[in-house]
């Protein structure tokens, strides 16, 4: 069976979590690759919702296995409050079928303290407080705190007492205490007790699963735009979001993988700093960010919102290789009076630009050039696409050379049609 990938196309929150759901009804692994409980992937069936900030978005189906692979940060309080939470939600065997990678890292109360010092700061970038940054920098450093240390007890002594010695001098800048690191071992200790036993090396269980068959699901998080590399620096996460920063934080050649799935919303949004070329500061952005429910599921924080920006997108296209697209929150644009798209910028002096630049401090000087569409009603399943919704699909897929193969309206996993290549749509249990 076809190892398939899901990634984000544009600054996140574009309905990931919702698309695994639908993708992974059938799948047997469902794998995360990098990130933290930075993300968070709301998904709502049967009326019921739950929101997972690190457990991949398959759990909900009762015989899907997952997964955190290397590539993650994780906080052990904020994963043992998940699994106690999926379990209150009636999900069953939580512990058994979720499996950690010990080469992960481990975010620290440290990495908190450290951000909050940063964040405080007139140059803050506008993160999410979790620590997510500098647990990476603590690996690039080589003073981390991999999860392989906590069945390491004199070993995770030593490193914890390294890295507290390299953030000593910036703890100083803060208002608050710090945890010491002999009270941070005992605390580590006690998560080793449940932790290490869910260790497992995920880049070989998965390998193994595709080599036998299984259908196999990968879980990006974030968004392409927000890459640490490609995305609009230093306003992006602290991994690589692309295809190759998935394949990375799992451990799996791309060539076991067959379908990689680009996610994003009929509209877009971003959240904290950063260029954004098409955010709307009028009725319209207002429109989108009411009915769109545009609050972080992690953070609480108000989105930004403008329109779908196509040239970005169709960056996220190259540099992903997505094979298909899945376009959500449709809806939200029915009650407009006209839908529109960037389809070009233009720089300062006027002069048309073609391509999202690779100069990401070029971006916040472009202007977009628009092009607009009519606005269609909501879909109802078993009925064809509006005429204007279609139409809408059928230039994203001419402008990025690509299919979309889902379009998605509302929170709910039946308020999803799959498309084939002719534009005919069916419903998930049609």
């Amino acid at each position: 069976m076809p190892v398939k990938a899901v990634v984000g196309m544009q600054w996140g929150d574009e309905g990931k979590g919702k698309i695994v759901d639908v993708l992974s009804a059938d799948a047997e692994l469902v794998v995360r690759a990098a990130g933290g409980s930075n993300a968070g992937h709301t998904i709502i069936r049967g009326g019921k919702k739950t929101v997972l900030h690190l457990v991949p978005s398959g759990i909900l189906h009762e015989y899907t296995r997952c997964l955190l692979g290397a590539g993650m940060v994780i906080e052990p309080q904020r994963l043992r409050e998940e699994l106690d939470v999926l379990e209150q939600f009636g999900t069953p065997r939580v512990r058994q079928r979720v499996g950690v990678d010990p080469q992960a890292m481990l975010i620290l109360p440290w990495h908190k303290s450290l951000e909050h010092v940063r964040e405080a700061r007139p140059d803050a970038r506008g993160t999410t407080l979790r620590g997510i940054g500098p647990a990476y920098e603590s690996r690039a450093s080589r003073l981390g705190i991999p999860l392989a240390l906590l069945a390491h007890p004199e070993l995770l002594q030593t490193s914890l007492e390294a890295l507290f010695l390299d953030y000593a001098p910036i703890f100083e800048l803060g208002q608050e205490p710090v945890i010491t690191p002999a009270a941070l071992h005992a605390e580590l200790m006690e998560v080793a007790s449940w932790l290490v036993p869910m260790f497992t090396d995920v880049s070989l269980e998965t390998a193994r699963a595709s080599s036998e068959g299984r259908t196999v699901l990968l879980e990006g998080a974030q968004g392409v735009m927000l890459d640490t590399l490609h995305g609009t620096y230093p306003f992006v996460t602290s991994s690589s979001t692309v295809f190759g920063g998935l394949l990375s934080g799992i451990g799996l050649g791309h060539g076991a993988v067959s379908e990689v799935v680009g996610v994003c919303k009929a509209y877009a949004t971003r959240v904290g700093h950063g260029p954004f070329p098409t955010e709307l500061d009028d009725d319209n952005g207002r429109h989108l960010a009411a009915f769109g429910g545009e609050y972080g599921a992690t953070t609480g924080r108000l989105r930004r919102c403008g329109w779908l920006d196509a040239v970005a997108l169709r960056k996220a296209v190259r540099l992903v290789g997505t094979t298909a697209l899945a376009l959500t929150k449709v809806d939200v644009l029915c009650d407009l009076p006209e839908v529109r798209v960037a389809v070009a910028y233009e720089d300062a002096d006027g002069r048309p630009v073609a391509d999202f630049p690779c100069d990401p401090y070029r971006v916040a000087d472009l202007k977009p050039v628009y092009r607009s569409f009519a606005p269609w009603a909501t879909p109802a399943p078993g009925e064809p696409l509006p005429d204007a919704l279609s139409e809408y699909i059928s230039f994203l897929e001419g402008f990025t050379r690509t299919p979309v193969s889902l379009v998605s309206w509302g929170p709910d996993r039946s308020q999803t049609l799959l498309r084939d290549a002719s534009g005919v749509c069916r419903s998930l249990d049609a």
